[in-house]
């Protein structure tokens, strides 16, 4: 069955423009009031959808049920019938919908990338709408690593990329 959208329609569609990824972290609320007037934003899941959001990226079905009636379009690699959903088969599966929505944020030519509340667990808390949580146990991020390396090498431009806070903000850039 062939999708009415699919992401290898809008290759390299973004060039000249700037993206923010909105991640769920803690640090999220703190990112966003650091970015620039002009920039599309990609949500992912449904942490960010009170924003106007340009694109909402996601990895789990069930989730749709809490995006669909946001008006931005959506992607996915799920085959769900929807005038507003692209489909994302194109992309490799990380796993990881940040990783995923980074990868697609490439693909698209966006300029620069900003990534925006990617914590990867580090705080008191996992996400920036949960409670702070004394109990809370971190995420080892380094277990993530490997993830986002393969990320970075499957991209065509990892240098448009930056991270406004949290633990990939310099070990993104090391070599």
């Amino acid at each position: 069955m062939q999708h009415k959208m699919e992401l290898n329609q809008f290759k390299s569609i973004k060039t000249g423009r700037k993206a923010a990824i909105l991640g769920g972290g803690p640090s999220l609320l703190a990112d966003l009031y650091r970015l620039p007037a002009e920039i599309d934003l990609i949500g992912i899941n449904q942490h960010a959808l009170l924003l106007p959001l340009d694109l909402i990226v996601f990895s789990d079905e069930p989730m749709w049920e809490l995006l669909k009636d946001h008006p931005s379009l959506k992607t996915s690699h799920h085959r769900i019938s929807d005038s507003r959903h692209i489909w994302s088969g194109i992309c490799p599966d990380f796993g990881l919908s940040g990783v995923k929505a980074l990868w697609i944020a490439d693909y698209l030519g966006y300029n620069e990338i900003l990534l925006c509340g990617f914590d990867s667990y580090q705080s008191g808390r996992r996400y920036w709408h949960d409670q702070p949580d004394e109990n809370h146990k971190s995420n080892v991020w380094q277990r993530d690593l490997r993830v986002w390396e393969k990320l970075k090498h499957s991209m065509q431009n990892p240098e448009k990329v930056h991270f406004l806070s949290g633990p990939m903000k310099e070990k993104w850039h090391e070599d």
